[in-house]
C-alpha cells in the first residue's frame, strides 16, 4: 500500500478542509487505455438471471495474465457479458490470481447497478493492500469508479458489501504507475509490507483530540512537523460526547494526514456493518441500540424479542471474563473482560425469530490492549475464533488475518503504528 487515501472519524463540529478524493466520475474504459498497465474485460451486456458461475472463459485480459479466478456468488452468461456480483441473499466476490506481479498507481472498476438495486457497494483489495477500499455504485449504466490502491500485488479481490445489493461489472483497469502518485508508504511498525487505504477515528465534538496519539503521529497544532506515512497503521480512538460523528476522507500530503467530511454516524441509528459497529463503539463506548444483550439461559427468548423489535437488523451480544481460549492470541490486555457482538457473514443472520447466530463475531475489549492503552481493542472473526483481524479504528480499517484458536496459515498478531491527523 503506497499511494492512497485515508478516512477518519472526527466530531461533527470540526470543519472539512478538502474535497472527496475518490470521485465517482462516469467515464468509459477508453479514457484509461492510454495509461493502463492492463485490464480484465467482461462485457457491457447484463448477464441473464440464470447465468452460470463465472469462470476464466468469461473474460478477456490485456497486459496481465490470470492464472486462477475464484468466484463466489458471481455469475456470467459468457464472453461479452458483464460479471454479476451477489444475489438477493448473499454477497458476491471475485478473486483473481496473477501469474506475474501487477504494479499499479490506481485501479478503476467500470460497473453499474443491477436491476432496481440501490446503495450497492464494490470493495477492492489486493494481496499487498489488504484493507478494502469501497465505492458506492450510483449509475444505472456503466461508469468508472476509481480506487486509490497502488503498489505491486499478486492477487486482486472485488466484492459487494451486502446481500441484495448487486452490481454488474464491465471491466477492471489497472492504471500504470506514474511519478505523480500522491504518496508512498515506506515504513512498517510490524514485520510486514502491508499498506492501508483509509483511516478513521472517533473524535469529540468539543475538542481537537487528534494530538493525543502515540509515537509516529501528527497533531493539528503542529502541522509544520511532517512524519513518514506508516505501512500498517491505526488511529487512536476518541470518545465523542455528541450525538453525531462525521466521517472524514483523509489524504497523506506533505508529511501530514488531512481530512474532509464524507458521511455521518448517528447515535440513535441502527448499524450492522462490522466496521460501522466498531466505529460506533469507539465513539460512544456502547453498541448500537439494535444490539440486544443475552445470556445462555435466555437466548431463545431474547432472539424472538429482538427480532420482533428490530427485524433483520437485530443483533445479539454478551460478555465474558476469561484468560484462556482465543485471548491468548491477542496482545496483552489491560483487563480480561470482553464483549462478543454478533455479525452477519453470509447474509442469513436474523432472517427469522429463531435464526442461527452463525460464526461471525466482533470481540471488543473495553479496557484495550497495553501496547496501545488508548481505548477499546477490537477484532473480528468470521470463522468462530480460528482467525482474527484487528480493527484499526478507521474506514476500511480491518487489517490482515492472524491466527487465533486452532487457526493456521496467517502468523501471529503484530502491532500497528498509531497515527493522528491534521485538519
Amino acid at each position: 500500500m503506497s499511494s492512497k487515501k485515508t478516512m477518519a472519524i472526527l466530531s461533527s463540529g470540526m470543519l472539512a478542509l478538502a474535497s472527496l478524493a475518490i470521485a465517482l466520475v462516469p467515464q468509459g474504459l477508453e479514457a484509461h487505455a492510454a495509461s493502463s498497465a492492463g485490464s480484465i474485460v467482461f462485457g457491457s451486456t447484463a448477464s441473464s438471471t440464470s447465468a452460470p458461475t463465472l469462470s476464466k472463459s468469461s473474460f478477456a485480459t490485456s497486459g496481465v495474465t490470470v492464472s486462477a479466478v475464484t468466484a463466489t456468488k458471481a455469475y456470467s452468461s459468457g464472453t461479452g457479458y458483464a460479471a454479476r456480483l451477489g444475489t438477493g441473499s448473499y454477497v458476491g466476490s471475485l478473486k483473481f490470481t496473477f501469474s506475474a506481479s501487477v504494479t499499479v498507481s490506481s485501479i478503476t472498476v467500470n460497473a453499474w447497478l443491477y436491476g432496481s438495486d440501490t446503495g450497492s457497494i464494490i470493495k477492492v483489495a489486493t494481496s499487498s493492500h489488504t484493507s478494502y477500499v469501497s465505492n458506492t455504485i450510483t449509475s444505472k449504466t456503466s461508469a468508472a469508479y476509481n480506487y486509490a490502491i497502488s503498489g505491486t500485488f499478486s492477487t486482486l479481490t472485488i466484492a459487494t458489501a451486502a446481500a441484495g445489493k448487486r452490481v454488474n461489472v464491465n471491466s477492471i483497469v489497472f492504471n500504470a504507475s506514474a511519478s505523480s502518485s500522491s504518496s508512498t508508504a515506506s515504513t512498517s511498525s510490524a514485520s510486514s509490507s502491508k499498506t492501508s487505504s483509509s483511516a478513521s477515528s472517533a473524535s469529540s465534538s468539543s475538542s481537537s483530540k487528534t494530538s493525543s496519539s502515540s509515537s509516529a503521529s501528527t497533531s493539528s497544532a503542529s502541522s509544520s512537523s511532517s512524519v513518514p506515512q506508516a505501512s500498517v497503521y491505526r488511529v487512536a480512538p476518541v470518545t465523542s460526547s455528541g450525538t453525531t460523528v462525521s466521517v472524514y476522507n483523509v489524504s497523506y500530503t506533505s508529511g501530514l494526514y488531512r481530512g474532509a467530511v464524507v458521511k455521518t454516524l448517528t447515535k440513535s441509528s441502527y448499524y450492522i456493518d462490522p466496521e460501522e459497529v466498531s466505529l460506533y463503539y469507539q465513539a460512544w463506548r456502547v453498541l448500537p441500540t439494535n444490539y440486544v444483550h443475552y445470556t445462555s439461559s435466555n437466548l431463545s427468548t431474547v432472539k424472538k424479542s429482538a427480532y420482533s423489535k428490530y427485524g433483520t437488523k437485530a443483533r445479539l451480544y454478551t460478555e465474558y471474563s476469561r484468560t484462556d481460549g482465543y485471548t491468548k492470541y491477542f496482545p496483552t490486555l489491560n483487563t480480561y473482560y470482553y464483549t462478543e457482538a454478533d455479525i452477519d457473514v453470509d447474509g442469513t443472520y436474523a432472517k427469522s425469530s429463531t435464526w442461527n447466530r452463525g460464526v461471525g463475531r466482533l470481540v471488543i475489549v473495553p479496557s484495550g490492549a497495553k501496547c496501545y492503552n488508548d481505548g477499546a481493542f477490537i477484532v473480528k472473526t468470521v470463522d468462530h475464533y480460528a482467525h482474527f483481524t484487528e480493527f484499526y479504528n478507521r474506514y476500511n480499517g480491518f487489517g490482515t488475518l492472524f491466527n487465533g484458536q486452532n487457526g493456521t496459515g496467517y502468523g501471529a498478531w503484530s502491532q500497528a503504528t498509531t497515527v493522528t491527523y491534521s485538519i
